[in-house]
């Protein structure tokens, strides 16, 4: 039987949420703040903790795989201890290159507890959030960025127009506003950003440094025929837009990033736009 559009793109969608959303091979442990787990530690990285003698110094074992950040319960004491944690970690290579860029840790809840060096999070299995925007033209294509060759994660690969990591202090709508500005050169309006809930998602995969999750906010625009997309902050190379034919090819070639496919063939299922 031949195969239909939708068969495609549904094929399309659960290979996506496979590759994006992974378990892992061995069970991991429990990274604790102020009684709430926070993070997701990977057998590696606990056999550190439990050798090293600078980190015994901020962390400890309480039971078996969990470990709870040794502070009083005020911000300062946890941005210190974390901080010192963060540099030991640095020092023994155990982290992505320095950003100088703080990132909230949130509890399930979503109450914001501390915040630490973005370099951190993925040794520490914290979770962090991340904005997405599908942009489309007003004839229908999608408008995507090529990411830099100099990007150490997908170097080359296509993108969404604007995507993230939520800084600091931010919310979603905020982050996707200054993301939209640095990496596309767009001013949006308030109100022509469409946040998608409904598309919004959840990663988790092991990498290098230990355990990544990640939390996608999605957002809708339509940009205006007369507007060119023009990079600010050197992370994007250059700027296409693709018919929805192509941007199927681009996805079975993996030439685009699977979070930025994930959220485009949802997209397209939904028909969100």
């Amino acid at each position: 039987m031949p195969q239909t559009f939708m068969d495609r793109v549904r094929r399309l969608q659960s290979y996506l949420r496979t590759r994006t959303c992974q378990q892992s091979p061995e069970p991991l442990g429990t990274f604790v703040i102020d009684g709430h787990a926070v993070g997701q530690l990977t057998p590696r990285v606990m056999s550190v903790f439990r050798h090293d003698p600078v980190l015994a110094q901020y962390l400890k074992e309480t039971k078996q795989n969990t470990f709870r950040l040794i502070a009083p319960s005020t911000p300062y004491a946890r941005a210190h201890a974390l901080d010192k944690v963060t540099l030991r970690l640095e020092a023994l290579g155990m982290t992505q290159q320095r950003r100088n860029e703080k990132l909230d840790i949130l509890t399930e809840e979503g109450l914001t507890i501390a915040q630490a060096e973005r370099s951190v999070f993925r040794t520490l299995g914290l979770s962090t959030r991340v904005v997405r925007l599908i942009a489309i033209t007003p004839d229908g294509r999608f408008w995507l960025q090529r990411r830099s060759p100099n990007k150490p994660i997908g170097p080359g690969l296509w993108d969404n127009l604007a995507a993230g990591i939520m800084s600091e202090g931010e919310t979603p709508l905020t982050s996707m506003i200054r993301e939209l500005h640095e990496e596309a050169g767009i001013d949006a309006n308030i109100q022509i950003l469409k946040p998608l809930p409904s598309l919004d998602f959840n990663c988790q995969c092991l990498v290098p440094e230990g355990w990544m999750q990640e939390r996608t906010a999605s957002f809708l625009l339509t940009v205006p025929s007369e507007v060119t997309p023009t990079n600010l902050d050197g992370e994007a190379d250059s700027f296409a837009c693709f018919t929805i034919h192509q941007l199927l090819d681009l996805v079975e070639a993996n030439r685009l990033m699977p979070e930025a496919a994930r959220l485009l063939i949802t997209g397209i299922i939904t028909r969100c736009f």
